[in-house]
């Protein structure tokens, strides 16, 4: 503690001689950082520090700052002379006369000698005297506006005009004028409402928005308004946002932009006109609020529905933000040549960029004095700057072209950076060699590096990553993701899965690291299974390109069917299941998708599904259902439907899983999926609905049902009607779909008989048995007779079918009908060779 507060007493001194200097941004971090070193015990060391920071802010006009200092001092010292003082003057400039004038009374009181007090008591008695005159004709005024500007009293459009113009310059004029057009936010909602008018003029609309662009220059009235319109925070912020939404004009979006910026400024208590920084407390405090207007400022830049000026006016302004910090980090480093600080910042500040808007990143990346910054790093001594610069270069590599670029004007420093006897520096410029051999895709026409080279470099990889002992996990994982770049080249994927040891290997990182290495782990896997997505070749554009001379890619002899099967075997056998289970454990949505992909491939051969249901490969598709992309629950939702099509499953889903399972499964079966996908969910929520009234209940909470009959009903897809039909044959163990179908008013009786008689078997057998089940019923029976007027051709039909388990499926479906009823046991005797039917057989 003793240590603590010589430093905090040290950081006084320096904000006291910064302060002196006119330095006023150094001198408000060293008196920030002092009362950061202190607590709640060292009062008068407090006082003092609050007492000179609010000297501090009334030199930079941040007149809230300084009230807000001069009080915490005073509570700490409630007889401090200086701090009323400054309150007062802090006070003065805010237009609270009334609380300026206590506090001047006071510091008098105990200083009667100070002119300085004395004068300024002088000066707000007379303010004090001038605002009660001034108050009372401001009143009427701003009243008079009001009423022209929102109850309809103008006589034309310019006298209404010129009363909005009015209030904006008593608004701007002084903190009485803007309070009493204020109203305590009470003004607002007619403002906003005259600046949504699209019947309204432009040029009232943007007065509107300025008003309240004036009136919310003081923070708390800025905060005020940003929770005011709705209970639901949410809500609040995205009104407070869309306002430049009512208009496409750009002087009226630049206006209400202007908004968002007021409102930043009130959160972290920042005044970038007055080099007043953000201040720390006041942004925690204000977290939530910060958080929901940039969760609705991005949802914007997604939102079709936002006129395009809106759009580009906030694009617009993010790029001159990026670009401002760039430049000035630039200087910074350009000023100070031999230190390293300014340069991991700049190249931490591109890297982050380079992760998000690719395009600005690499505009940045183009300056010539980048590339001299990214040198001057690669030949630090310091193996840290050495790594950040290897990183950089790695993550310029961004396409075909850049990489080109990269190997002509990096590659020396790449190679320098590998000799390094540093293995974080060593392996992260082995990732940027082997990043910049990839570059080509799987191509094979457009190879960066001369043949051979992918796989010496996978080689180093190798090295790297079989020994767990000499290596830490991170060096380990930058080998994963050098090797992640390499598997695109065919070559190095019959490498891999030819190399068990590196295949376990993998495996163990990817439990030792878990979702650090996603990314890398999942693109192995990927790309090993040929699993990303590829276009469609239309072999008369191949030809028209070829002609044309335009460059068409080339397929490597090892990517075909054969060779991707045999690698998913491989990798299947050697625990890349259990390595998707463990770095599945992430947020990101891409990588889910990624893993997704790489399940949905090893789930194409059906050996090797129960392998991938004992490593707990269903548990989790079930999470990448949740948490993926769009496409990626698609697949993860086919990858279940695969693994369970042909199993048992008791086994492949034990427990709650066959409910858990049902809904992604029922998704599978939405009309905008077609094909393979509606067959597979079909097959497992089959057999899902022979486990119990539990899962069959589910499926027909999950409103399943009508989407499995439109496949019952179709006629041009005979395998997806089979699979329905026997999907919808075991939901009718479920007593609320018997009873449905049996009662009057649909035509799924009348469509399970007719089915029965089909030629196709496998229909003829799942509507045959439907047909022998709902017999049971003599209501059932009496419909069919009644509703089909051929039946004694269709029970003849079914009675003769020539599939032996469909036909004695189907006669004892007959026989439960001449058993139910006399009549109609006398109907079916009465048909001519239907009674000797049974006797014959």
């Amino acid at each position: 503690m003793v240590a603590q507060l010589e430093s905090a007493e040290s950081l006084k001194d320096a904000g006291n001689c910064a302060l002196k200097r006119g330095e006023y941004s150094k001198a408000n971090e060293y008196y920030t950082d002092a009362l950061q070193l202190t607590n709640e015990n060292d009062k008068e060391l407090r006082a003092v520090l609050y007492r000179n920071r609010s000297l501090l802010r009334l030199k930079q006009n941040d007149f809230e700052g300084a009230e807000s200092d001069a009080t915490k001092a005073i509570e700490y010292n409630g007889a401090d002379v200086k701090a009323l003082y400054r309150r007062a003057l802090a006070r003065e400039h805010l237009g609270n006369v009334a609380a300026a004038f206590k506090d001047a009374k006071e510091a008098l009181r105990l200083n009667p000698k100070d002119k300085s007090i004395s004068e300024l008591l002088q000066r707000l008695a007379i303010i004090s005297n001038e605002k009660v005159e001034k108050t009372t004709s401001m009143d009427n005024r701003v009243k008079d506006m009001k009423v022209l500007a929102f109850e309809g009293s103008a006589k034309d459009k310019e006298q209404k005009l010129q009363a909005f113009n009015n209030l904006l310059v008593l608004s701007r004029e002084s903190e009485a004028g803007a309070a009493k057009t204020w109203q305590m936010g009470k003004v607002v909602p007619a403002l906003l409402g005259v600046a949504e008018d699209i019947n309204e003029t432009l040029e009232i609309s943007v007065c509107a928005v300025r008003i309240v662009d004036e009136l919310i220059k003081d923070h708390n009235r800025a905060l005020y308004f940003l929770s005011m319109h709705d209970n639901d925070g949410f809500r609040s912020a995205r009104r407070v946002c869309r306002l430049m939404c009512a208009r496409d004009a750009k002087e009226y979006v630049n206006v209400a932009g202007s908004i968002i910026q007021r409102i930043f400024n009130a959160l972290v208590k920042m005044d970038r006109a007055n080099d007043i920084k953000p201040d720390p407390k006041v942004a925690e405090a204000n977290k939530l609020w910060i958080i929901r207007v940039i969760v609705e400022l991005e949802y914007m830049l997604k939102d079709k529905t936002v006129a395009a000026i809106a759009l580009d006016n906030k694009t617009g302004m993010y790029k001159l933000k990026v670009y401002s910090f760039f430049n000035n980090l630039l200087a910074r480093v350009i000023n100070d040549p031999d230190g390293n600080e300014y340069r991991i910042k700049l190249a931490a500040y591109l890297m982050t960029l380079l992760q998000g808007p690719v395009d600005i990143g690499m505009k940045l990346i183009k300056n010539d004095r980048v590339n001299n910054v990214m040198l001057q790093m690669a030949e630090s001594t310091n193996h840290l700057v050495q790594s950040i610069a290897a990183e950089l270069i790695v993550m310029t590599v961004v396409d075909y072209e850049q990489a080109t670029s990269t190997l002509k004007i990096g590659l020396p420093t790449l190679r320098k950076l590998y000799g390094s006897d540093d293995d974080a520096v060593k392996v992260r410029a082995l990732a940027g060699l082997c990043k910049c051999a990839a570059a080509g895709s799987d191509d094979t026409s457009r190879a960066t590096m001369k043949e051979g080279t992918s796989l010496e470099l996978a080689r180093a990889c190798k090295k790297f990553l079989l020994d767990d002992e000499e290596y830490s996990t991170d060096v380990r994982r930058f080998a994963c993701e050098g090797l992640s770049y390499l598997s695109l080249d065919a070559d190095v994927k019959e490498w891999i899965v030819e190399d068990s040891l590196l295949l376990r290997a993998l495996s163990c990182l990817a439990q030792s690291a878990g979702a650090h290495c996603v990314f890398a782990l999942a693109n192995i896997y990927v790309n090993l299974t040929n699993s990303y997505d590829k276009p469609e070749v239309d072999e008369e554009l191949v030809k028209l390109a070829e002609f044309a001379q335009h460059h068409v890619p080339e397929v490597h002899p090892k990517d075909t069917v054969e060779f991707v099967e045999k690698r998913v075997r491989c990798l299947v056998e050697e625990g890349a299941v259990a390595a998707c289970v463990a770095v599945g454990k992430t947020e990101s949505h891409k990588a889910l998708e990624l893993i997704a992909r790489a399940m949905l491939a090893f789930s194409e051969q059906e050996d090797l599904r129960g392998c991938i249901i004992s490593e707990g490969g269903i548990k989790l598709c079930l999470r990448l259902t949740n948490g993926a992309t769009a496409t990626g629950k698609i697949m993860a939702a086919h990858a279940i439907a695969k693994l369970g099509a042909n199993t048992d499953p008791q086994i492949a889903f034990p427990g709650q899983r066959a409910c858990e399972v049902v809904k992604p499964l029922c998704e599978l079966l939405h009309p905008h999926i077609v094909g393979e996908l509606n067959y597979d969910a079909l097959l497992t929520l089959t057999n899902l609905a022979s486990i119990s009234d539990s899962v069959r209940r589910r499926i027909l909470k999950e409103k399943a049902i009508p989407r499995i009959e439109e496949f019952w009903f179709m006629t041009d897809h005979e395998h997806l009607r089979c699979a329905a039909a026997e999907l919808l044959l075991n939901l009718l163990f479920l007593d609320d779909i018997y009873k449905a179908t049996v009662e009057p008013g649909t035509d799924k009786l009348k469509l399970w008989v007719l089915y029965a008689a089909e030629e196709n078997e496998r229909l003829a057998r799942a509507a045959a048995a439907a047909f022998a089940m709902l017999t049971e019923n003599v209501d059932a029976d009496r419909r069919i007779f009644a509703e089909i007027e051929s039946w004694p051709e269709v029970l003849k039909k079914i009675a003769m079918h020539e599939d032996s388990e469909a036909q004695r499926r189907g006669l004892i479906g007959v026989a439960n009908i001449m058993e139910s009823d006399e009549k109609l046991c006398s109907e079916v005797v009465a048909v001519r060779h239907l009674s000797k039917i049974p006797s014959e057989l």
